[in-house]
């Protein structure tokens, strides 16, 4: 029924009408389209409606259609407006949802699919549309009410934009609707300053902090942007919370040593209009360590220590990285340590022209 090939404008438009009129005339005889289903013990949204239309999207194949479903779903999201029954509305109870908004549907079916920037993009441009005479969509509160007795879906940005929404409200029906927006807007600040918390706790601050030093020496002395590229990479990497690391990332961490020691050697031969020496039965990266060695006045085991790591980087080493993410968390932040030291080194020694302060 939903296949791309025998689909076409009109046939598509009747099909996301046909669901959104249903959903309509469900809410107005006081039948919820969604539920909230706990039965293996993990709350979650069951949201047939949703599902059907996430379902058509994934069937369309033409460019073409796919925009044309997502621009449907986008006008009657800024433009509907909620009818409401002002006689039942007077006799109003807490769980009395006889609305008919579209908007819970909408947002749902865009967080299933994956649009989340644009669902919030739309909160903004319909909130901001309606501002001056008020907006008032009882179906999508109540629906925001049961989304996050799941606590899914929800990140910084969303709970952000649906604080904006449920704040700018215009309640002139309830008291009670009051108090659904106010339960609401407090589950979306706990919701959002719990996910500051856990944000903070994959930051080590102090760690955090030699990172951006090392950056400022990065920029102030010229060195190629792709070291301050990978670092944020690598944390963006880790903070997802991802519990494998592979194998391309402790490469690109192994080739950040490498490189950092190749030009920190190279910029202080160019300061001291001299060549890297090199010994034929050194290897290239050997020749390298060896010179910034003796430029750096480094101890035994301080180049121990740095041969050791770049080496437990390299593939035959690196296994016992992949496993756990906490690994190479430690890897990283060895790895920050260790490029510091290297360049507080170079100043302290004044073997570069251009020195930054720290």
């Amino acid at each position: 029924m939903f296949e791309g090939g025998g689909m076409d404008k009109n046939v598509l438009q009747k099909q996301i009408y046909l669901i959104f009129d249903r959903e309509k005339i469900l809410l107005v005889n006081n039948t919820i389209p969604w539920l909230v289903d706990n039965s293996n013990g993990d709350k979650k949204i069951i949201y047939d409606h949703s599902n059907t239309l996430v379902n058509i999207y994934m069937e369309l194949q033409d460019a073409e259609l796919k925009k044309i479903f997502f621009d449907n779903l986008i006008f009657l999201f800024i433009n509907e407006e909620e009818k409401l029954d002002m006689e039942q509305i007077n006799q109003w109870e807490y769980d009395f949802k006889s609305f008919s908004s579209t908007g819970a549907l909408i947002f749902f079916t865009f967080l299933q699919l994956g649009f989340k920037d644009k669902i919030v993009e739309l909160i903004k441009t319909r909130t901001e549309h309606s501002k001056n005479k008020g907006w008032t969509n009882m179906t999508f509160v109540h629906f925001l009410h049961d989304l996050l007795s799941t606590g899914t879906y929800l990140d910084i940005e969303l709970i952000s934009s649906l604080l904006y929404f449920s704040k700018n409200q215009i309640n002139g029906f309830s008291s009670l609707y009051a108090d659904l927006i106010n339960s609401v807007q407090l589950d979306l600040v706990n919701f959002g300053y719990e996910e500051v918390k856990k944000g903070i706790l994959n930051v080590n601050i102090e760690i955090n902090r030699d990172k951006e030093k090392l950056v400022a020496i990065f920029s102030s002395n010229g060195f190629d942007q792709k070291y301050e590229k990978l670092l944020k990479e690598i944390d963006d990497y880790i903070n997802t919370n991802s519990t494998i690391v592979t194998s391309g990332m402790i490469g690109n961490m192994r080739s950040f040593m490498e490189d950092l020691a190749t030009d920190l050697a190279r910029k202080i031969a160019a300061n001291n209009n001299e060549q890297i020496p090199e010994d034929k039965n050194k290897s290239h990266m050997g020749n390298i360590r060896n010179y910034l060695k003796s430029k750096l006045e480094l101890s035994d085991n301080d180049n121990q220590l740095i041969n050791k790591y770049i080496d437990v980087l390299h593939s035959e080493g690196g296994h016992s990285f992949m496993a756990n993410v906490e690994y190479f968390r430690l890897a990283k932040n060895i790895g920050i340590e260790i490029g510091l030291f290297l360049l507080s080194k170079t100043n302290n020694l004044n073997l570069l022209n251009n020195q930054p302060d720290f």
